[in-house]
């Protein structure tokens, strides 16, 4: 009997000690800003989008206009493509279009909602809102963007 509870407290205790070292890696509340910028990039680069996701947000609330504000924006809106959170990713790209105008990633952002909308298209038998709304987008930014490198995608896209 005693044999028992000695085995399951050292498999309840290995148990414990296998979770803790598996635990997450957190990241320090009083960081730089570009030092969280570069811990979230490596979150989305890692595939942990949704912790990534919310150090891009920090970022972005802790220097609305600041220097990463747009980059962190930019790849908020990714983090909810990559986790097909599509309508989401369309409002923040929309954003990043809006409030950052001059940014390197508008073009990109343009592309990625008329993706965002190709994703929510139906089979032909159901309503088409999306898929118009994809081919709008898309000759949205090849009117706007005509020598961006995304261009050979948004025609296949628009094919």
């Amino acid at each position: 009997m005693k044999k028992v509870i000695i085995y399951q407290i050292l498999f309840f205790g290995l148990i414990f000690v296998l979770l803790i070292g598996c635990g997450r890696q957190n990241i320090r509340p009083n960081i730089s800003n570009e030092e969280r910028m570069k811990a979230a990039e490596k979150k989305f680069n890692d595939g942990d989008y949704l912790d990534a996701r919310t150090q891009f947000r920090i970022v972005i609330l802790n220097s609305p206009g600041g220097s990463l504000s747009d980059k962190a924006q930019f790849y908020y809106a990714e983090c909810h493509f990559k986790v097909k959170e599509y309508i989401l990713a369309i409002a923040e790209y929309e954003k990043l279009i809006r409030m950052y105008a001059n940014s390197e990633y508008v073009d990109d952002a343009q592309f990625q909602i008329g993706l965002s909308y190709y994703k929510l298209s139906p089979k032909p038998a159901l309503d088409q809102t999306n898929t118009e709304k994809a081919m709008e987008e898309f000759q949205r930014f090849l009117e706007d963007y005509p020598n961006s490198s995304l261009v050979p995608k948004a025609n296949e896209y628009m094919r």
